[in-house]
């Protein structure tokens, strides 16, 4: 014990050694996050669960800062990664004072493991693509900078799986995504009020905070897919919560963050809610009630002569025949494109994080970027690692006929549909602003798993006795 004190103590020493070299060289800026980021870790120290808490709140608002000026661009550090980064290293140290499990035993590891390192490989093998150019250097830079983003939020949810000893510990973390959620809405209309449209990929208004904070969802389809996504869970708890407990409120706040979906004006966050509800409508019986629902949080189309225009877009002529607005035809001259570079690299792909080098743009389709970049063989894990996702919540709907967890079993399992619908229209899953939570909800359901099945087994136990 006390050989691990001492070289916790000497690693720690090492490491304010570094931040002080560190900070010597860097803005102002910069200094101030990695001071905030040594507050945070200490606090995470000290309590893993508050550690959890304030990264719920700093992952939707992270901020941007440059490191390097590639070839190719900036490459930026976020706020989000150096709290990360904090709170691994916090981690780590209570693991070793606590002589804890370093990974807990879930369904998703070796899906996680697998994907992890077919990312690892293509993205070695990009450099057959790109050379040792300054371009390609830069994209190499770039592609693994992205890889260890995943990496790190990852990470989260072996520290969530780690750090929920309690169920009572789900449903405030839930809360608190509610929370941040419901202020990044009131954020968004204080924009909207301000300038009277709202949009994200328009050029930059003045740095106001509130503004900062929206924009850093870089496109109104990923703020729309992260609406629908806690949306849906909201919604699933609306149809099994007593009228007793307050439906009443969530149901106008369900209206509230619709409301706020609708104007981002996100045709493929609009097409992934649908898909939430088939899911509903599927598992659910409460069909009138759902109905109800559906024409509530749908009333914003009602409402909105904009929010229509935006829908009725896609198809600009009906007569003589189709034609597509621009952003749509776009879209369909990227995807042909795309499906050929994927049928010319389809085994192993061109490497991690390439397809804007190879396109020159967006692929606007994440199942087509994944193709592209990890070919066959990497979408294959994916498509294992998302089917144990799925079977990861459903497990839970299985233990729980009723109640809490029942409810985040399936709202999970729609919103994790709706986001991935929106993947049809947009790279949603490549924002750390959508995965991030998809990660740690994920975490907060194979806890509540685990917990219960140790209930199980202790219920069991005493039976014996």
């Amino acid at each position: 014990m006390k050989f691990n004190l001492l070289v916790i103590g000497l690693l720690f020493l090492a490491f304010l050694f570094f931040i002080g070299f560190a900070i010597s060289n860097l803005p102002f800026d910069i200094i101030v996050i990695l001071i905030i980021g040594f507050i945070f870790a200490v606090l995470t120290l000290m309590n893993l669960e508050v550690g959890l808490f304030l990264l719920i709140f700093v992952v939707p608002f992270t901020q941007q800062f440059t490191l390097i000026k590639s070839a190719i661009g900036p490459v930026d550090i976020g706020t989000d990664d150096v709290f990360i980064i904090f709170i691994i290293l916090s981690w780590l140290a209570r693991l070793a004072t606590r002589k804890d499990v370093l990974v807990l035993k879930t369904s998703l590891n070796w899906p996680i493991v697998a994907f992890f390192t077919c990312g690892m490989f293509s993205y070695i093998g990009g450099l057959r693509v790109f050379g040792t150019g300054i371009v390609g250097k830069s994209a190499f830079l770039v592609g693994f900078l992205h890889l260890m983003k995943f990496f790190e939020y990852v990470v989260v949810y072996f520290i969530v799986v780690s750090a929920i000893r309690d169920l009572k510990q789900i449903k405030k973390i839930l809360i608190m995504f509610f929370v941040v959620t419901g202020l990044l809405a009131i954020l968004q209309f204080i924009f909207m009020f301000q300038f009277g449209y709202f949009s994200l990929s328009a050029p930059p208004p003045p740095s106001f905070i509130y503004i900062m904070a929206m924009r850093a969802f870089g496109t109104n389809a990923i703020l729309g897919a992260y609406y629908a996504f806690f949306l849906s869970i909201l919604l699933v708890y609306l149809l099994d919560v007593p009228v007793a407990k307050g439906k009443v409120p969530l149901v106008l706040f369900a209206i509230l963050l619709s409301f706020a979906l609708f104007n981002t004006y996100s045709r493929s966050a609009y097409f992934g809610l649908m898909a939430g509800f088939v899911i509903l409508a599927k598992f659910k019986e409460k069909r009138l009630f759902l109905i109800i629902l559906l024409l509530a949080v749908f009333s914003p189309i009602y409402l909105q002569s904009a929010v229509l225009e935006r829908i009725t877009l896609t198809v600009s002529v009906y007569h003589p025949k189709i034609v597509l607005d621009a952003s749509s035809a776009i879209r369909l001259d990227i995807w042909k494109k795309g499906l050929q570079v994927f049928l010319n690299n389809f085994i192993f792909g061109t490497g991690y994080w390439t397809t804007r080098w190879v396109l020159r743009a967006e692929a606007h389709n994440q199942y087509l970027a994944i193709l592209i970049e990890m070919g066959i063989v990497g979408f294959s894990v994916f498509c294992w690692l998302l089917v144990r996702m799925f079977k990861n919540a459903l497990t839970l709907i299985k233990k729980t006929e009723s109640g809490f967890l029942n409810s985040l079993g399936l709202g999970y399992i729609a919103g994790l549909t709706a986001v991935l619908a929106s993947c049809f229209f947009s790279e949603t899953l490549e924002s750390f602003r959508m995965t991030g939570p998809i990660w740690f909800i994920a975490g907060l359901i194979a806890s509540a798993n685990r917990l219960l099945s140790e209930k199980k087994k202790e219920a069991d136990l005493e039976g014996i006795t």
